[in-house]
C-alpha cells in the first residue's frame, strides 16, 4: 500500500512550483535560517529521510509557499520511517489548538493543498495508522489528525 501512496503524493504534487529562493521562510532568526537554508535550492524530491530529521523544524519556518513545496518530501520519508520526529510534527500541525494564533498559523500552510493532495494525506494518515501501537499515544495523533483532515478542518 505504501508504494501507491508514494506514487499518489508523486502525482498530487507534480504540479506545485518551486518557491521562490528568498522566500522560503517567514523568521529572520538564526534557527530557522540553518533549517531552512538546508532546503535552499532543492527540489523536494532531493530531500532525505536524514535532512528532514535533522531539520524537522523547517515545517515550523517555511513560508506556506515553501510548506506546500516540501511537504511530499517529509510524507513521503514518512512512510519509510512512519515513528520519525518531522512525522509527529506533521500530525502535531494537523491537530487544532486551543490557541487560536497557532490554528491560523496552520490554517495558511495547510489550506495551500488542493482536493487531490487532501486525498493523498488522508491516504498517508490511513498508512502510518497501519503501523502504530493500538491505543498509543501516536495512535492517538493520527486519529486526531484524520479527523482534522475528514473534516476538512484547514481547508
Amino acid at each position: 500500500m505504501s508504494t501507491n501512496v508514494a506514487l499518489a503524493i508523486d502525482q498530487a504534487f507534480a504540479a506545485v512550483p518551486a518557491p521562490d529562493a528568498d522566500e522560503l521562510r517567514i523568521s529572520t532568526d538564526d534557527e530557522s535560517f540553518e533549517d531552512i537554508e538546508a532546503f535552499r535550492g532543492k527540489r523536494w524530491q532531493e530531500i532525505d529521510a536524514a535532512q528532514l530529521a535533522s531539520h524537522q523544524n523547517a515545517l515550523f519556518w517555511f513560508s506556506p509557499t515553501a510548506f506546500h513545496y516540501y511537504l511530499p518530501a517529509f510524507l513521503k520519508a514518512g512512510l519509510a520511517a512512519p515513528d520519525a520526529i518531522f512525522v509527529i510534527t506533521l500530525l502535531q500541525l494537523l491537530t487544532p489548538s486551543p490557541k487560536e494564533n497557532l490554528n491560523r498559523f496552520r490554517e495558511l500552510r495547510w489550506s495551500q493543498l488542493g482536493p487531490q493532495q487532501i486525498a493523498v494525506l488522508d491516504q498517508w494518515l490511513g498508512t502510518i495508522a497501519e503501523t502504530a501501537r493500538p491505543g498509543g499515544v501516536f495512535a492517538q495523533e493520527i486519529a486526531e489528525a484524520q479527523k482534522a483532515v475528514r473534516e476538512r478542518r484547514w481547508w
